[in-house]
């Protein structure tokens, strides 16, 4: 692989790693925001993190929405990627990046 393409891998994988960490946060405000209990287990909820606010919860909603479709594009562009560099150029990428042994 050329140095761009691993910048943009290695890019990639922090933006799915942040994003993944990020998102929950947000739904955890968008949902304090609305008052809206997020039951864990039986009588176990999160406490709410922000006063109620319909406003706040217009904007972590809509926030949630954007960061939600980017890291969807993420998986699609990371998912491609692994796809062309399988099946087009053949350099066995998919068998460096796979936990489990890959044998033809």
């Amino acid at each position: 692989m050329s140095r761009a393409e691993r910048l943009a891998a290695t890019a990639s994988e922090f933006t799915m790693y942040g994003l993944m960490f990020v998102l929950p946060l947000v739904g955890w405000r968008m949902l304090s925001a609305a008052r809206y209990p997020i039951v864990l287990y039986g009588s176990l909820c999160l406490p709410f993190i922000l006063p109620h606010n319909p406003m706040l919860h217009a904007v972590s909603w809509k926030a949630h929405t954007i960061l939600a479709y980017l890291f969807f594009l993420m998986f699609l562009a990371r998912f491609g990627a692994i796809s062309f560099h399988t099946l087009i150029v053949r350099d066995e990428i998919l068998k460096r990046m796979a936990p489990w042994d890959i044998r033809p």
